[in-house]
């Protein structure tokens, strides 16, 4: 009887601790989330490549992310293309880039700092920017998602409606029909979707 009670007492002391590092290791999880959002509330703490757009300013500790006027008005240039508006109907991406080629508006430099082709913009760059979050202040650092709305360049409702249109290009796209129908991307069904060839 005396050994039960032990191996019981023993097996509730067991658990406690267990409970107790449980809940330590989530307290530690949690200090460190709030050091990240701290940290990068208060200054650009990312390092790598810098979005096309913005700039870093500052050395060391004292590094921030601002927005590049230059830069940034060209982004807000391709997104109110892309997206269009009563007076203007949406740019094709490919119409886009040739147009900032032809204007000889400067490309966003590759990853590793250098300049992109002399041929100037590419339709996948553009498609690139109208993907990228951190045009409505969403970042990702050290695997956490961060909010800096100070740093957003283009509204939310515009850049929702930029990934609309991306999303019914690609459902559209000939490359992922198996065969050609007449009425491909022009027929709709009365709740507003595309009807799909079959």
């Amino acid at each position: 009887s005396g050994q039960s009670d032990n191996s019981t007492l023993s097996g509730i002391l067991d658990y406690i601790r267990a409970s107790q590092a449980t809940e330590e290791r989530r307290k530690i999880r949690e200090r460190i989330k709030r050091g990240i959002h701290g940290k990068a509330a208060e200054r650009w703490v990312g390092g790598g490549h810098v979005p096309y757009g913005y700039q870093k300013v500052g050395l060391r500790k004292e590094t921030q992310l601002v927005i590049d006027d230059v830069e940034s008005a060209v982004v807000q240039r391709i997104f109110d293309a892309y997206v269009g508006d009563d007076r203007t109907p949406p740019m094709p991406m490919l119409t886009i880039a040739k147009r900032l080629t032809a204007e000889r508006i400067s490309p966003p430099l590759r990853p590793n700092g250098k300049k992109t082709s002399p041929r100037g913009w590419w339709t996948q760059t553009v498609h690139t920017l109208l993907k990228r979050r951190a045009y409505i202040g969403e970042f990702t650092y050290a695997g956490h998602s961060l909010f800096r709305p100070d740093l957003a360049i283009i509204d939310r409702e515009t850049f929702e409606a930029a990934q609309a249109r991306l999303e019914k290009n690609k459902r559209l796209c000939r490359r992922n029909q198996k065969h050609e129908y007449l009425l491909s991307g022009h027929i709709h069904c009365s709740c507003g979707g595309a009807m799909a060839g079959i």
